[in-house]
This record gives C-alpha cells, structure tokens and sequence, in this order.
C-alpha cells in the first residue's frame, strides 16, 4: 500500500469527526439515562471534585489529573455530576481518534478505519469503565494516543510524535496505574517485536523507548517521595507482584459474573485469532503489521486469559477494549482475501462483501454484550436509599464522620451529608472527631453504646458513644 494511502486527508478528519460525535451522543445519552452517576465509585468522584472547587486539593489521596479534569468540565457545565458524566463521554469519544489513525496507519483503508472505532464505541468492556472506573478510562484515552504517537514516531522517525507520546504517557501515569502500565506493557512489547522482526531498526526502536519513558520515569521518583497522596496508585504495583508470584489459595473464582467471563473470553478469542494472523504476516514478510498485531494480541491474551490473580483479573480483564479495537479491523481485512477461493463475484465486490460480512459477525457478540451490560449498569443507590439519605442530611452535625454497611452508601453518605467517611470503626475517630454517626441497614444494630439521630424507609442513623476498641463489623450477629 502506499504511503500516501496511509496518511490522513480531509475525509479522514470529516469521519473523524462524525464517529467522535457519535461516540459523544451515545455515551453521553447512556450515561445521563439517571440524573445520579453510576457505579459503586461513582459518588467518591463527586467528593473529590467538590472538595477541589472549594481548595483546589483532592480530598482523598490519588493520581489527581482525572479529578481536575472532571472539575474543569464541571465549571462550564455548572453541575458536578453533569460534569463528570460528560467529562467521561468526551474521553470515551476521543478515543475514536487514535484508534480510527491507527488503523488507517496500519492498512492503509477507511473502512477499517471506521471499523475499528465502531468496535471501540461499542464494546462492553468500555461500557463498563465509563460508569464505574473513570480515572482508568481518562488514563486509557491517554494511553491510546501515546500508542498511536510511538508508533507512528518509531515507524517514520518523527521526534516530534515521540515528544507527543511521552506526554500522553505522563498524563496516563498522573491518572491510574493500570493505563501506565498498560501503555508501558504495549511500548515494551513493541520495541521487544521490533527487535525480533525488524532487526535493523532494533536500535531506533530502543531509542525511542528511552527518549518515550525517561520524563515518566523521572516525574515518579521525585514525585513518589515529594507528594505521596498523588501517587497512591503506584502502590498497586507491588501489591499485583506479590500476588502474581505468591497467589492466595483462598481465591478460588476468576470473575464474579458469567457476563464479564464471556466479555474476558470474547476479547481472548479475538486476541488468538490475532496472533494467528500475525504469523501469516510475518509468513508473507509484512514486518509491520505482524509487529502490531502481535503486540495487541499478547496484551489481548495476557490480559482476557485466566493466568493473573483472582482478584486482580476483573480489572485487568476490562482493557480488553484496547486489543479488540485494532484486532477487529485487522481480521476483518485479512478475511477479505478468503474470498478468493471462490471468486464469483468480481474481485473489488467480493473483497468488500466479504469484509462487511466479517465485520458484522465480529461485532455482533460486543454488541449484544453491551446492550446486556446497559440492562444491569446504573447507579449503586435506589431512590428510597437516596430519599433517606438527603432526609438524614440537615441533622448531620459539624466535624461528623459517617460509618457505612458498605463502600458505595459510605461514598454517598460522605457526599449527601458533606462529612467524613470511615470504612471501619477505631478508637481514633473519636478523638479527630466529634461525632461519629453509624449508618446501618435494617435489622443490623450493633450492640454499642449509641443514641438514635432519624430512622429513614430502609436505612438508620445513629451516634455512637466513645467505646473501647472493637470490629463491630466483625462482630454482628451472623443472621445481620
């Protein structure tokens, strides 16, 4: 294919911008359906980014640049939850860009171009982030433009796309670990496959992980020991080494639902499929591409197969939108060629026919996936929790901090009532506090020293009274 079919012209940026807008209009639509946001998580990100319009800080220690963002949004938007929600689908849309370049890049036609947005747009795994993890969504935006900057700076020499690169990966890096280090995981197979493949550009390629990684690298030692509080993520990392090598014989189940196994599965097949095709490239000595589809197929393999930690597996499992959205264009396209054992057809309309029919058949199963996820996704607080809650809020005390039944109310709590949250009782909450209030579900009252502040339809608040240490979680009848 020539050069000049793989660069970008003004129909490249006109569909660009149609799939960027349709991607906007359908996450932003999916995710306004409920005027609460979604996800166990989701109120945490509301916390964080109230506290930043009131002091510019995070309230809680994290990697900050996914919080201000949101809160940047939610300025001109003049909600905080309307901000958020459209902060999301705006990074959900922008990742069509990258994607759709990438694979014009690669093979050099627009409809696989096309394809492989629409396959990012759909797929469940993305749905997903978008409604409960949403630092690791902004950060996976980050990481697709630093992948499709690297590639195209090593393939052509472009220092410049190298300096771009490097600056969506420190963006990645100051907003969730996993996009760090998948991104760092897809440049290291890169240049590994580069090296294997491509042996006389082994050098340039090393080179340019270098020049790519050296500002991350540099920002996250003096970062890591200056601000802390911003660099928590980091910590993740050993705690995924000690379970990777010294798994826990107690965890005995990959994924809590059959629907994110078949989600896991699909991304994994699809990622086999690949590896296979990137054989037959390098049958036929296309270098490049056997280079790229490798890289997304191991990270496919690596990240969908039942091999990493039980606990660790959802999480890692929900990247699989990142191989799916380059490996199903690139199967689609070598399918084409499959027609030929029949050609009845002319050879132009039997290669699209083909394509089409492939495409069809390899979206099909994201998006059914998707729309049964859409079914199930939606705020982690019913309406009468919600009604409690906000009933519950103006007898809430100054200097309060609020214990809850489970993370999600505790977030909500923390937000409705505008207090502290604790996830466990300890002796400490009371001297840094004045009151700490227990909430609890029906049928669960601990037998602490307590006074009852307001009873709601289905949740309780109550005062506890300083008592000596106790896990009163742990320590509930077994029938609560």
């Amino acid at each position: 294919m020539a050069s000049g079919a793989r660069s970008l012209d003004k129909v490249d940026a006109i569909l660009m911008l149609a799939l960027t807008s349709l991607t906007l209009a359908l996450y932003t639509a999916f995710l306004t359906r409920s005027p609460l946001i979604y996800g166990w998580d989701g109120p945490y990100y509301l916390v964080q980014v109230r506290h930043i319009a009131r002091t510019g800080f995070l309230k809680h220690g994290d990697p900050p640049l996914a919080f201000y963002y949101f809160y940047a949004i939610s300025v001109l938007t003049g909600d905080i939850t309307l901000g958020v929600k459209l902060g999301t689908a705006i990074m959900v849309a922008l990742m069509a860009i990258p994607t759709y370049c990438l694979v014009k890049m690669e093979v050099g036609r627009r409809p696989e171009a096309v394809l492989g947005s629409m396959a990012l747009a759909i797929n469940p795994q993305l749905l997903r982030l978008s409604s409960e993890w949403l630092k690791n969504l902004v950060g996976s935006t980050f990481m697709l433009f630093s992948a499709f900057f690297f590639v195209r700076g090593v393939r052509h020499n472009r220092k410049g796309d190298l300096v771009a690169s490097s600056i969506f990966l420190v963006a990645s890096g100051l907003t969730h670990i996993l996009a760090l280090c998948t991104s760092l995981l897809f440049l290291i197979l890169f240049v590994a496959l580069t090296a294997i493949c491509h042996r006389e550009r082994a050098a340039e390629a090393l080179e340019a992980f270098i020049l790519v990684s050296l500002a991350p690298a540099t920002i996250i030692l003096v970062g890591l020991p200056l601000f802390p509080m911003y660099f928590s993520d980091f910590l993740k990392v050993k705690a995924f080494l000690t379970d990777l090598l010294w798994p826990s014989a107690t965890s005995s189940y990959y994924m809590p639902l059959l629907a994110e196994q078949w989600m896991a599965y699909t991304v994994l097949g699809l990622s086999v499929i690949g590896f296979f095709t990137s054989i037959k490239h390098i049958t036929f000595c296309e270098r490049e591409k056997a280079i790229l589809t490798m890289t997304f197929s191991l990270i496919g393999i690596f990240i969908s197969a039942p091999i990493t930690p039980p606990v660790w597996y959802q999480r890692l499992s929900l990247m699989g939108f990142l191989p799916t959205s380059f490996l199903v264009p690139m199967i689609a396209h070598e399918v084409r060629v499959l027609s030929d054992i029949a050609p009845i057809l002319p050879r132009r309309v039997r290669h699209e026919l083909t394509f089409s029919l492939a495409a069809f058949y390899l979206m099909l199963p994201m998006l059914a996936l998707s729309r049964l996820n859409a079914m199930f996704i939606g705020p982690s607080l019913s309406d009468v929790e919600l009604s409690d809650l906000v009933s519950m809020a103006s007898i809430v005390p100054e200097c309060s901090v609020v214990i809850a039944p489970n993370q999600a109310l505790g977030y909500w709590a923390e937000y409705i009532f505008d207090c502290d949250f604790a996830k466990k009782l300890s002796p400490d909450l009371f001297t840094r506090y004045k009151h700490v209030l227990l909430l609890v579900m029906p049928g669960e009252k601990p037998l602490l020293p307590m006074r009852l502040l307001c009873t709601g339809q289905v949740l309780a608040l109550y005062e506890l009274m300083p008592f000596p240490s106790i896990d009163w979680w742990s320590s509930r009848p077994p029938s609560c």
